[in-house]
């Protein structure tokens, strides 16, 4: 049961930051940019990339292949929200 309710790029942007300060507790205690490298900064590991993956999939039903597993879309909050709204609009 799937809600395909359009998003707005500020939606997005703010469930993805959502989602990311929940992981990682180190966030919160300083102020993340949209621009700023979220594996860059060690603000997500691996494994913390992993459940960011299952969570814009299942939370925006897009599927990301493997060839988009780039650091050029999942680099920062903005990366990743430009990404998912492409995307979306492509589906």
């Amino acid at each position: 049961m799937m809600q395909q309710q359009p998003h707005t790029e500020a939606d997005i942007r703010q469930k993805v930051r959502q989602f990311i300060e929940s992981k990682s507790p180190a966030v919160r205690q300083k102020s993340l940019t949209d621009h700023d490298s979220l594996l860059g900064n060690n603000i997500i590991d691996s494994l913390g990339f992993l459940d960011l993956l299952t969570y814009v999939e299942t939370e925006f039903g897009i599927t990301v292949e493997e060839d988009e597993l780039s650091t050029e879309n999942f680099e920062s909050i903005l990366s990743i929200t430009g990404f998912i709204h492409s995307k979306m609009a492509s589906a």
